[in-house]
C-alpha cells in the first residue's frame, strides 16, 4: 500500500527500523564512492537518525549517546565535503565573461579542497566505524519505543514549538537551528 501526496504516515518500528539501515546502506555506499549524491544522502540520513533519537528517543543509555556523538562526527566531516559540493556547483553556473581564468583558477583551487576533504572523510569512514555505526544503531532500534501513531508532521511541529516557545529577538542561530529541525 503507497502513500498518497497528503496521506500522513504514521512512524512506526519498522520505519524506523528503515531509517538507520538505510543510514548504514547509505554509510558504505560513501565510503565505496564520495559523490555528491552518495555525501548528500549520507547526511540526510544522519540528520533523520539524529532526529529520531533526540526527539522521540526516550531512553538515552550509553550507546544513544555513543551512537549519537559518531553521527555527529560523520555528519560533520560529511558536512565540510557538502559544502564544497555546494559552493563549486553554484561557481559552475556563475556567469564571469571577463573573467574565465579566475574562475577557472577558484575552480580548481576548490576541487583540490573537496579531495583532501574527501580523503578524510573515507578515513573517517572506515570497516571499524561502520561496523560500529551498524552495531550501535541496531541496538537504538531495539530500544527506541515509538509512540503508537506519532506523525512526522506532528512531531515537527512539537520541535517548531520549542524553538519558538523562548521568546527574544530572532537571531542568526534560532534560525538556523530552527531550518535543521524543519529539515
Amino acid at each position: 500500500m503507497g502513500v498518497f501526496p497528503g496521506q500522513l504516515m504514521p512512524f512506526d518500528q519498522e520505519r524506523v527500523q528503515e531509517i538507520f539501515e538505510k543510514l548504514g546502506r547509505r554509510g558504505e555506499k560513501l565510503a565505496d564512492q564520495s559523490t555528491e549524491k552518495t555525501v548528500h544522502g549520507f547526511r540526510s540520513s544522519c540528520r533523520r537518525a539524529q532526529t529520531l533519537l533526540e526527539e522521540v528517543g526516550t531512553c538515552r543509555g550509553h550507546n544513544e549517546k555513543r551512537l549519537l556523538k559518531l553521527l555527529d562526527r560523520l555528519h560533520k566531516q560529511a558536512g565540510k565535503v557538502r559544502d564544497l559540493d555546494v559552493q563549486i556547483e553554484a561557481l559552475r553556473s556563475l556567469k564571469i565573461p571577463q573573467q574565465p581564468r579566475q574562475k577557472t583558477q577558484l575552480l580548481q583551487v576548490l576541487s583540490a579542497e573537496r579531495v583532501k576533504r574527501e580523503k578524510k572523510l573515507a578515513k573517517a569512514l572506515d570497516k571499524e566505524t561502520l561496523r560500529e555505526l551498524r552495531r550501535r544503531a541496531k541496538r537504538a532500534v531495539k530500544k527506541l519505543e515509538v509512540p503508537a501513531g506519532m506523525e512526522p508532521v506532528e512531531m515537527a511541529r512539537h520541535m517548531a514549538a520549542k524553538l519558538t516557545s523562548d521568546p527574544g529577538t530572532l537571531t542568526e542561530e534560532k534560525l538556523h537551528a530552527y531550518r535543521i529541525r524543519a529539515k
